[in-house]
């Protein structure tokens, strides 16, 4: 992030911060005598780096989630309207993820699931809520389903740890172990 910059690193981290917490980039080229250039570069950096650091620790498959809130956001914007997806484990407030897209379509909840399963241990139940939005249970039996034999299929058509997706009034929906795999396995 501070690789080839010859600002203090002090005064990069107050920007980066400021700017996080919403502080419009005017103010802080009025009170810090930046260029807005520069405070337009820096938030990049940091946003490219918060995506890798994300990619490298939270989308390891590696987070045991229990439950999850899926949810999309109408934003306007200056001459557009845009979609935003978003994911975040409810217990910890973990963010899991998040997408944007022009469109309110299937493909932005198969993106935002697709993080979501990206950061999924392999077995597990998982709760995902959402706000009763059509493409999303089919989304989600698309990003948890795995390739047997050169197709796809989803885990609740597999033999052995078998995992449901059981969806209730279009709001939630469960991934769990399947009744014939608990009652085989015990």
């Amino acid at each position: 992030m501070f690789e080839g910059l010859r600002t203090s690193t002090e005064l990069i981290v107050i920007v980066v911060t400021l700017l996080a917490f919403g502080c419009p980039v005017q103010a802080i080229v009025q009170a810090y005598g930046l260029d807005e250039r520069t405070v337009a570069s820096w938030r990049d950096r940091a946003g490219k780096q918060c995506q890798r650091v994300h990619q490298a620790i939270v989308e390891q498959g590696q987070v045991d989630l229990v439950q999850v809130q899926a949810d999309e956001i109408r934003v306007k914007a200056r001459g557009m309207i845009a979609w935003m997806g978003l994911a975040i484990m409810v217990s910890t407030r973990l963010w899991l993820g998040g997408v944007v897209s022009r469109t309110r379509d299937s493909s932005l909840a198969d993106r935002l699931l697709l993080q979501v399963r990206a950061c999924a241990q392999a077995a597990g139940e998982v709760l995902i809520c959402t706000d009763g939005w059509a493409a999303s249970p089919a989304s989600i039996r698309r990003a948890f389903r795995d390739k047997v034999g050169g197709h796809f299929v989803t885990r609740s058509n597999r033999q052995r740890g078998g995992v449901a997706l059981t969806c209730r009034s279009g709001r939630v929906c469960t991934l769990g172990r399947s009744s014939s795999t608990r009652s085989r396995n015990g």
